[in-house]
């Protein structure tokens, strides 16, 4: 798995920028690896907002994104308010579910802390099942998509995820 630069991933926007808060500290004197998750996540919420999968839709349409899977990569330990920021690569969006790759800079070093790949599934709040995303969110989410594939370099994959 070749990974990118920290350079490289500064070619996408932050989604999350935050420090390292007192209560993310563990035993061993280092961000805990959930909050790696933390960080990842809150990250993947703000692009999937911008592709129109934010709370009004969540709300009227009674459709949301669930996590289903996902990989990581720890690279580097995180401590206590030191800054770092979530990078959200966009691989592939697909009819039901979206792929996407986070990446967590530890921004006091300039270099690569985490990668996080993950799927998540468009789902029927009330029937608890995958469903198809409709057309005008497809249509909205799909630049994002198409920004990532215009990049130099690729998002490392663990090769075993995918969306259809």
């Amino acid at each position: 798995m070749t990974l990118p630069t920290f350079d490289q991933v500064m070619e996408l926007p932050a989604h999350a920028d935050l420090r390292v808060p007192e209560e993310w500290i563990d035993h061993n004197e280092h961000m805990n690896i959930r909050h790696y998750i933390d960080v990842a996540s809150l990250a993947s919420l703000a692009v999937m907002e911008e592709a129109g999968f934010d709370s009004t839709y969540r709300e009227e349409n009674r459709l949301s994104l669930f996590t289903v899977e996902h990989h990581l990569r720890y690279l580097a330990e995180m401590r206590l308010g030191e800054r770092l920021t979530g990078h959200v690569y966009p691989v592939k969006l697909g009819t039901k579910g979206v792929h996407l790759v986070v990446f967590v800079l530890d921004r006091e070093r300039d270099k690569l802390a985490m990668v996080f790949e993950t799927v998540l599934l468009h789902v029927d709040m009330d029937k608890r099942k995958a469903v198809e995303i409709p057309a005008h969110i497809q249509e909205k989410a799909l630049p994002l998509f198409e920004q990532a594939q215009k990049l130099t370099w690729s998002a490392p994959l663990c090769g075993v995820m995918d969306v259809k």
